[in-house]
């Protein structure tokens, strides 16, 4: 997948990037992160990969000086807007990865079509 085919199917819109004061929720950084796991299965770093195994210690240990201060806002956006069979423990993050039983494949089908028709009733 491409940086502009990434671009166009990220989990973050404008909607869900930013607070009401614009002020942005999850670090640039950690949002292609959370968008190449989700979308393609890359396996993140220690941080991430605590957030998203429901790990609080591994998270805080491996925060770097920008994701310490975001941590809270990052499990909420994960909670809110990330595909609920992405997250939860180990065992549901290496699914994810490995797309056993076809977990992120059946759902990436899904969020095409929704990416699809957002991009189409914006015309």
């Amino acid at each position: 997948m491409t940086n502009e085919e990434l671009k166009a199917l990220s989990l973050f819109t404008d909607d869900t990037r930013y607070t009401d004061d614009y002020t942005q929720i999850v670090p640039s950084h950690t949002e292609l992160a959370i968008d190449e796991y989700v979308l393609i299965g890359f396996r993140p770093g220690s941080f991430l990969y605590g957030v998203l195994s429901n790990d609080l210690h591994q998270a805080v240990i491996h925060a770097d000086y920008i994701n310490e201060n975001y941590i809270i806002p990052i499990v909420k956006w994960i909670h809110q807007h990330a595909p609920p069979q992405s997250f939860g423990s180990p065992e549901i993050v290496d699914n994810w990865i490995n797309d056993t039983d076809n977990v992120r494949s059946n759902w990436f089908k899904e969020y095409g079509k929704q990416v699809m028709w957002r991009n189409l009733n914006k015309k």
